[in-house]
């Protein structure tokens, strides 16, 4: 990656929670490197929000399943499927 380590953490806080991973491992391998550990704050802050928008990421996905696999009957018996 050719970009300065400021124009990766600042892609990486813009990124949505589809690219967070690729995002997430960019950062932790920058935080490595002699550059990066004078950035090392704004990094740990960047893996922080980045590993918080996966698992949000993930729990939406779990709850959507459980709600997609529930069957709500009414009180006539009709069900939402």
């Amino acid at each position: 990656m050719s970009m300065s380590i400021p124009a990766v953490i600042h892609k990486a806080m813009r990124s949505h929670d589809g690219e967070a991973v690729e995002w997430l491992k960019h950062i932790k391998e920058l935080q490595q490197t002699p550059g990066g550990r004078l950035h090392l704050k704004a990094l740990q802050m960047a893996q922080m929000y980045l590993e918080e928008l996966i698992a949000l990421a993930s729990s939406a996905d779990q709850e959507s399943q459980i709600f997609d696999n529930q069957r709500v009957v009414t009180p006539h018996g009709a069900t939402n499927n």
